[in-house]
């Protein structure tokens, strides 16, 4: 169950990006998206040991992290925005039949979540940022904890 869970997550989150539509690259703009979070960032969240994963492809705005014990995984997007991509992101996620709502993440201009909290996606300035956070573990609440990493990533956007 926890595995489905954690790949029904990813799933989501690579469809997700994949669509995160921006006029302008992150690198382009010299905002690295492994840069915004730092494994000590994410251990201090959770209590837990991360490793940050190689790209699968250079020029994805992404990146991320995973954890063995309990099994968990961190992904960053970062890309443009051209004004309409939040809402565009925001519209494309849904798990089951529930919508995310507004969210408050300390830096961001606006913000969404999920509701189960696993996912938030942020506009900060002039940048679509979404954080993700699945994990095998119950403690700490992944809400929390995906909200905590979103506004260490505003913060450093």
């Amino acid at each position: 169950m926890t595995r489905w869970v954690i790949a029904a997550t990813l799933a989501v989150t690579v469809l997700v990006g994949a669509g995160c539509s921006g006029s302008d690259d992150a690198g382009e703009q010299g905002s690295d998206p492994c840069a915004v979070l730092t494994t000590a960032d994410l251990e201090q969240a959770t209590g837990v040991v991360w490793t940050q994963q190689p790209a699968a492809d250079p020029a994805e705005p992404a990146c991320r992290w995973t954890s063995a014990t309990p099994s968990g995984l961190v992904q960053v997007f970062l890309t443009g925005t051209d004004g309409s991509s939040f809402e565009e992101n925001r519209q494309s996620i849904r798990v089951g039949d529930a919508e995310p709502s507004d969210a408050e993440v300390e830096g961001a201009d606006e913000a969404f979540a999920t509701p189960d909290g696993s996912l938030v996606g942020m506009r900060v300035g002039d940048r679509y940022v979404q954080v993700t956070y699945a994990s095998a573990a119950t403690e700490p609440p992944a809400g929390a904890v995906t909200t905590a990493l979103a506004a260490i990533a505003a913060g450093r956007v």
